[in-house]
């Protein structure tokens, strides 16, 4: 890995290496930051914001299919997104745990409540999956400036 990692970005900087190839070599760097192989993320992060137009502020996406790549390959691990879909349905599963632990009104016939233990194991998973979701394959400041510069490209 310690000589592998100096060739990809040899390659992923080059002027020669074709679109398709720099895509997948940026992919594998990714997927060594996000699974500890490597842990170095300022090249990457350089990187991301050249090809957002994040260096020099103007978000005018020179190489939108590299950014759609890393960001594919990225996903939570490195920026601190939760996707749509989760975020509101953990939103559910908790408002509707809390729904039925809170319930003490008679008009329990035109509701659909579950149990206590139901309940409380909701709300037990979703604390977890909470917790879960503060961790990263990267530092703060590196997992920030790539959801800046990705963000930026995107509006």
């Amino acid at each position: 890995l310690t000589r592998l990692t100096p060739a990809l970005w040899k390659a992923i900087q080059g002027k020669k290496t074709e679109v398709k190839t720099r895509r997948l070599y940026v992919r594998l760097v990714t997927e060594f930051l996000s699974n500890g192989l490597s842990t170095e993320a300022k090249p990457l992060v350089k990187l991301i914001a050249e090809a957002t137009g994040g260096k020099d502020g103007s978000y005018a996406v020179p190489d939108p299919h590299l950014v759609v790549s890393f960001v594919k390959a990225a996903g939570f691990e490195m920026l601190a997104t939760i996707p749509r879909s989760i975020a509101t349905h953990m939103q559910l599963l908790r408002q509707e745990a809390e729904r039925s632990l809170n319930n003490t009104s008679s008009d329990a016939e035109d509701q659909i409540l579950v149990s206590k233990e139901l309940a409380e194991k909701s709300l037990k998973i979703v604390e977890k999956t909470e917790a879960a979701l503060t961790e990263r394959a990267i530092g703060p400041q590196a997992s920030e400036n790539l959801r800046t510069h990705c963000l930026g490209a995107y509006k």
